[in-house]
C-alpha cells in the first residue's frame, strides 16, 4: 500500500523513482542512519545521490522528533526536498513542524493504546505482540520452526548470518512475509535462540 501510494505522488508530480530503501519491521524510533536500508539512505543522501525523497508520511522518517529532525535537518542542508504521498513538502519548516509532531504524537496514542490492551488482557492470552519467528504454537508454522533449527545447525557448523541468510535465499526459502533473508534478521534469530536455551539451561 505505501509503496504504490508513493508511487501514484511520484508519477502526478514528474518524479522518477531511481532506487528504493525498505527496512521492514524497523522501528520509526530507531535514528534513520541506524536503520540498514536507512543508512543507505543517508548515504546516498551525504553523497548527493538523489535528488528528491518520497516516503508514506512522516511517521516513515522518524515517530519521535529528534529522529525526524535528523535526517530532515540532513536533507535541508544538502537542499534535497522529501514529500510524502500526499506531496506535503516535509522539509517546509511549517510543514515539517506539524508532520512531525503528529508522527510523534501518533507513536505515544499507539503505545498508549498497547499499554492499555495489554493490562485488558495480562493473563488471558499473548499480549507482547505478533509471535517472533518459529515461536508460534500453532501446528501451521511447523516449518518455521523447521527453519530455526536449520538456522542453528547452520550456525553450529561455522555458518556466518551473511552466509545462511544467502543459502535459504538460494533455495528459495523465504520469511514469514515472503521476503528474502537479511544477516540482521538471520542474527536477531539467533540471538534469541541463545536467550531461549539459557534460560532453559538455567533452570
Amino acid at each position: 500500500m505505501q509503496r504504490d501510494g508513493v508511487g501514484v505522488f511520484a508519477a502526478r508530480a514528474g518524479f522518477e523513482i531511481a532506487r528504493e530503501f525498505v527496512d521492514d519491521g524497523i522501528s520509526g524510533t530507531i535514528e534513520m542512519d541506524r536503520r540498514p536500508a536507512g543508512a543507505e539512505l543517508v548515504r546516498a543522501v551525504a553523497d548527493n545521490g538523489v535528488t528528491a525523497v518520497l516516503c508514506w508520511n512522516g511517521e516513515r522518517i522518524g515517530r519521535e522528533q529528534p529522529v525526524f529532525w535528523q535526517f530532515i535537518g540532513l536533507c535541508r542542508a544538502k537542499r534535497i526536498e522529501v514529500f510524502d504521498h500526499e506531496g506535503h513538502q516535509l522539509t517546509d519548516p511549517i510543514q515539517g513542524a506539524i508532520h512531525g509532531m503528529t508522527a510523534e504524537l501518533d507513536h505515544r496514542k499507539i503505545i498508549e493504546r498497547l499499554a492499555a490492551g495489554k493490562r485488558q488482557w495480562r493473563g488471558q492470552r499473548r499480549v507482547e505482540g505478533r509471535w517472533p519467528y518459529g515461536e508460534h504454537p500453532m501446528r501451521e508454522f511447523d516449518h518455521e520452526r523447521a527453519v530455526v533449527a536449520r538456522i542453528g545447525q547452520m550456525n553450529l557448523e561455522g555458518c556466518t548470518a551473511y552466509k545462511i541468510a544467502q543459502t535459504l535465499n538460494a533455495e528459495g526459502i523465504r520469511t514469514r512475509y515472503g521476503k528474502e533473508w537479511k544477516p540482521w534478521t538471520v542474527s536477531q534469530i539467533l540471538s534469541r535462540k541463545r536467550q531461549v536455551e539459557g534460560g532453559k539451561h538455567g533452570q
